[in-house]
């Protein structure tokens, strides 16, 4: 909140009369009245005091009041023509305390060694998280894997769980069983809770990685759980092979995905934001067949589509 520049000479007028009349030896005027002379120290105390009350009081009550201000209006500025329950709903995005940066996802595509027609994908995801919020608040990282499309010659595994925090001792990393627990029987899940500081803190990092077996033109997906600033998606695959493609579930802001083609594969630079339940979908089909031409191979499972949060 900006003060303007008179401001400041004003309240500079008030505490020099208050010292003048709190300081001067009133007593020693007799031509000043009694009660003026009991006067003039008490209105220098009010001066004195009000210049206080509108340095450290004041201006920090009129911040908050149009803080709060703010907040109330926005979602009604935005949104004024669409009803209610949506304007509410808009205004948690508004509110956000845990913010998603630098996330980084690569794919790695080879054909699966031990089933004919299948993939082996190899996925990492590495990113950044932060607290915007002037307390500590708890995130859940959640790593999980759809294990029904899997060939029946492949395995499903998380590799790779890592907390990397400022210090040595928030870092972690999780291996054995906690990769390896399920959610019922057709997901693989792996999750840790990590308290995030207040605001201004280093950023915490974290890295996920797995392998899975897909049929050879399918896809993969990542679905957004908090909001994200920007976003580089790497496919590594053999050109001659694969043909792959990158789609966003948002609008792009007029900031279309920048598509960069690499030696031994395909790069997308994402600058427009993901907001919650945004995805990132990733396709491969293979060069010499359509992908709606796919025919269930014998040493695969029985195939049934599926979007996973990772």
């Amino acid at each position: 909140m900006r003060i303007p520049s008179w401001a400041y000479g004003r309240t500079a007028v008030v505490l020099v009369a208050g010292f003048f009349a709190v300081g001067l030896p009133w007593g020693n005027w007799p031509i000043v009245p009694a009660f003026i002379q009991q006067a003039i120290p008490k209105i220098g105390d009010a001066f004195l005091i009000a210049v206080i009350v509108g340095f450290l009081i004041d201006r920090t009550i009129k911040a908050e009041l149009i803080r709060t201000f703010t907040m109330d209006i926005s979602p009604h500025i935005i949104g004024n023509l669409l009803p209610t329950e949506l304007r509410e709903h808009m205004l948690t995005y508004l509110t956000v305390t845990l913010l998603r940066r630098t996330w980084c996802i690569d794919y790695t595509i080879a054909p699966a060694p031990l089933c004919d027609r299948c993939i082996e994908l190899r996925t990492s995801s590495r990113y950044e998280m932060v607290n915007l919020s002037k307390f500590p608040q708890q995130y859940k990282s959640e790593y999980e894997i759809d294990d029904t499309w899997k060939c029946k010659k492949g395995r499903a595994e998380i590799k790779t769980f890592q907390v990397l925090g400022p210090t040595a001792g928030e870092s972690c990393s999780l291996d054995g069983a906690d990769l390896r627990s399920r959610n019922g029987s057709e997901h693989l899940t792996a999750s840790t809770n990590v308290v995030l500081p207040a605001s201004p803190h280093e950023a915490y990092s974290f890295l996920l990685e797995s392998i899975e077996h897909f049929p050879d033109a399918f896809e993969s997906s990542f679905i957004a759980k908090y909001p994200t600033l920007g976003c580089t998606v790497t496919v590594l695959h053999a050109k001659d092979q694969f043909h792959v493609n990158l789609w966003l579930s948002c609008d792009d802001a007029g900031l279309p995905p920048r598509r960069i083609e690499l030696s031994h594969g395909t790069r997308w630079e994402i600058a427009c934001p993901l907001l919650p339940g945004q995805s990132i979908l990733v396709t491969w089909q293979p060069v010499k067949r359509a992908a709606d031409q796919v025919e269930a191979s014998g040493n695969c499972a029985d195939l049934q589509p599926s979007l996973t949060t990772k």
